[in-house]
């Protein structure tokens, strides 16, 4: 074998060894550890802590100490104009004053309509008719114009249109029995002004419990303090628009439930 071979024949188990080989322990005895360059999390050169991956992992602080910003290309819910924003509430707004404009149009084409069936000839047409068309105006602040859409139906020169209409005026009124002050409720009704004598109504009555419960209420009043109060109870419809009308329907029913009649009350009964 000539030099050259074995010089090469020694060579290649020294370095078979010496790849396989166990690691060498350090100077105080202990295991080696992973190698630093190796780790995934490997320490920044300058002696920071590790940060994320730049191919991945969650978001780190913003670089210049503050809290990290929402991300450019979408903000959390409410950042949306449309999700509740501002400008969204304002859009929103918008869109429902047109859809309330739209419902108002809607309502001035109705009346339109409305009006138009009641002039024809089509008796059972014309009093539905009426009935919606004085039902629909108030809604367009036009209360002057429905009480007049009742008025011309409830005098319609045809008998069988103006009864259609005065029973769809009555439809709520609850009883078909004739009463003084089913007048004072239909042109309460025609005029939209029903809830202003339901306030009066009640404000009577409030007035006359208060004058009759009071004695009541003591015990022990004489029968000329009795009747006074009861005077002044009876007086206080006199203050309103149907008073008369009550005293009127007074007088009928004491004369059919006495026999007698209310002539030889005083001429200002009961204001005496």
């Amino acid at each position: 074998m000539t030099a050259e071979g074995e010089a090469g024949a020694n060579a290649a188990p020294q370095a078979g060894a010496s790849a396989a080989d166990p690691p060498v322990a350090d100077e105080d005895g202990d295991p080696p550890g992973p190698d630093p360059a190796a780790s995934p999390l490997a320490a920044d050169p300058g002696g920071g802590p590790p940060g994320p991956d730049p191919g991945g992992g969650p978001p780190g602080p913003d670089p210049g100490g503050g809290p990290r910003g929402p991300d450019p290309g979408g903000g959390p819910p409410g950042a949306d104009p449309a999700e509740g924003g501002p400008a969204g509430a304002d859009a929103a707004a918008a869109d429902a004053a047109a859809q309330v404009a739209d419902g108002i149009a809607h309502l001035e084409q109705a009346i339109a309509a409305f009006t138009e069936a009641a002039g024809s000839g089509d008796s059972d047409i014309v009093s539905l008719a009426i009935e919606l068309l004085a039902r629909t105006l108030p809604l367009c602040e036009r209360d002057e114009e429905s009480a007049w859409a009742w008025q011309h139906g409830l005098e319609h020169p045809d008998p069988a249109v103006a009864a259609a209409v005065r029973q769809r005026l009555r439809r709520a009124f609850g009883s078909d029995e004739a009463s003084w002050w089913e007048g004072f409720v239909e042109s309460a009704v025609c005029h939209s002004t029903l809830p202003l004598l339901t306030n009066e109504v009640f404000g009577a009555l409030d007035h006359m419990y208060a004058l009759a419960a009071v004695p009541l209420a003591r015990g022990g009043a004489r029968t000329r303090e009795l009747r006074d109060v009861l005077a002044q109870a009876v007086r206080v419809p006199t203050g309103y628009a149907w008073g008369g009308e009550l005293l009127a329907s007074f007088r009928a029913r004491f004369r059919d439930i006495t026999g007698s009649d209310t002539e030889a009350f005083p001429a200002d009964w009961p204001a005496s």
